[in-house]
């Protein structure tokens, strides 16, 4: 297909893309003479999530020991603005503040369309989307499904709960690609090992595949066990984890440094 083919609209659309994916897709189409529209941007978002020619020495790993309320502006001025915050904070009552808290850090760290992913328990749903929401815009509630026996009872609700909510909010208006809105980890495949509130790998892998690119950077202000940061050093997405608890980050930092290189 060559640009005399593309409709109007097609050719609309191209131009909102950046000027690499422009390109990228414009060089798909001139190569596959046969290939609808529909399926060069298949193969070009296909492209985009190929990190196998991404060496993991090229991918930057940050453990930082600290308070995430105290270090919006200092992340900022060192690293720059990131493209996702993905984190799994405490689900208990008196940790609801916090997601005020995450808002405003987002508000700031986050480049403009940068997303945050945020893992939640329902038990106080609605105050959480209410506190998330005071400095970003709600996109869309993602599930997360954890089958198998791993099932957490809420015994005032007298529910066996299989899935989480995973809530999406961004920082102006989204401007990326389509995505399902269903993760999940495999059976029975709960990792409590690193850390008491821990998630399974393969399921942060599942998430972080999903919604993020190769080389993008990914903060977790709460970073446990250290979880989303394997998954994002396996993926080759650049990794800032902050955790308050020292004991966390020595756990993180260890659990990096004993990680098998795939190079």
């Amino acid at each position: 297909m060559n640009n005399n083919e593309l409709s109007q609209k097609q050719l609309n659309n191209i131009e909102k893309l950046s000027s690499n994916d422009k390109s990228d897709l414009l060089k798909i189409l001139e190569e596959n003479n046969n290939l609808s529209f529909k399926n060069a941007k298949k193969q070009l978002k296909k492209n985009k999530k190929d990190y196998s020619k991404i060496s993991q020495s090229e991918i930057s790993f940050q453990l930082i020991n600290s308070d995430f309320r105290d270090l919006a502006d200092s992340l900022v001025e060192k690293c720059g603005q990131v493209d996702y915050i993905i984190t799994d904070p405490p689900y208990p009552k008196e940790f609801v503040p916090l997601y005020s808290d995450l808002s405003l850090f987002a508000s700031k760290v986050l480049k403009e369309g940068g997303s945050l992913i945020c893992m939640s328990g329902q038990s106080y749903l609605p105050e959480v989307i209410n506190r998330l929401s005071e400095n970003l815009n709600y996109h869309w509630m993602l599930s997360y499904l954890t089958p198998g026996g791993q099932a957490t009872q809420i015994w005032p609700k007298k529910i066996n709960t299989f899935w989480k909510p995973l809530l999406w909010f961004v920082k102006g208006k989204y401007d990326g690609d389509w995505n399902g809105d269903v993760c999940k980890s495999p059976v029975n495949n709960n990792d409590k090992n690193f850390h008491h509130w821990g998630q399974s790998i393969n399921g942060m892998i599942d998430i972080i595949d999903k919604l993020t690119y190769p080389k993008d950077i990914i903060v977790d202000p709460f970073v446990g066990g250290g979880t989303t940061g394997i998954a994002c050093f396996k993926l080759r997405r650049n990794f800032i984890g902050i955790d308050i608890d020292s004991k966390c980050i020595e756990t993180s930092t260890k659990r990096f440094v004993d990680f098998p290189l795939d190079d």
